[in-house]
C-alpha cells in the first residue's frame, strides 16, 4: 500500500468513529494477525505439472509468501478516501488497480453505491484465494453506507 499523509490518516480515524463501522472494528480486532494462503495452504509452493517439468512452483496467489497479513483499516479508509477538490472526505474518484485491499474495498464500495453498475470483476481476479476478502467485503458494505449521499 502507497504511504499515506496523516491528514487522510486522520480522515480515516475521524469516519471509523461512526456508527457503521464498529462491529467491522470488532470482526478485525478479533481476528488473527495473520492467514495461510489458500492456494498452497501455507506452503508458498504449488505442485505444477505446466511448469517447465518441475515438481513445485512458486505460488501465484501469495507469491511464495505463505501468508497474508491483517489489513489495517485505516489505511485501507485512508487510501479511498478523497484527500483534495470538491469531493474532500468522500470516496475517490478513480483507484489504479491493483492487489492493494483498498481496491477492492473502493471498487465494491462504488458497487454497493450503484455508482459502478457491473459486478467488480476484476477486484475478485486480484482477490480471489484472499483469506481476508470476506472481511474487505463487509467493510466495503459499511463504507457504502457511511458514503451514501
Amino acid at each position: 500500500m502507497k504511504k499515506l499523509s496523516k491528514k487522510l490518516l486522520k480522515v480515516a480515524k475521524k469516519i471509523l468513529k461512526n456508527k457503521e463501522f464498529k462491529d467491522i472494528i470488532d470482526i478485525f480486532e478479533r481476528d488473527y494477525d495473520t492467514r495461510k494462503c489458500f492456494r498452497c495452504n501455507g506452503k508458498g509452493t504449488i505442485d505444477s505439472i505446466l511448469n517447465d517439468g518441475k515438481d513445485n512452483a512458486i505460488c501465484p496467489i501469495c507469491n511464495g509468501n505463505q501468508v497474508f497479513k491483517k489489513p489495517n483499516i485505516e489505511e485501507v479508509i485512508a487510501s479511498i478516501t478523497c484527500a483534495q477538490g470538491k469531493h474532500t472526505g468522500g470516496i475517490r474518484e478513480a483507484y489504479a488497480a491493483s492487489n492493494d485491499p483498498g481496491y477492492y474495498v473502493w471498487r465494491y464500495t462504488k458497487y454497493y453505491l450503484g455508482i459502478d453498475h457491473f459486478k467488480p470483476v476484476l477486484a475478485d481476479v486480484y482477490f480471489g484465494f484472499h483469506p481476508y476478502q470476506e472481511h474487505l467485503n463487509l467493510l466495503a458494505k459499511a463504507c457504502s453506507q457511511y458514503f451514501r449521499p
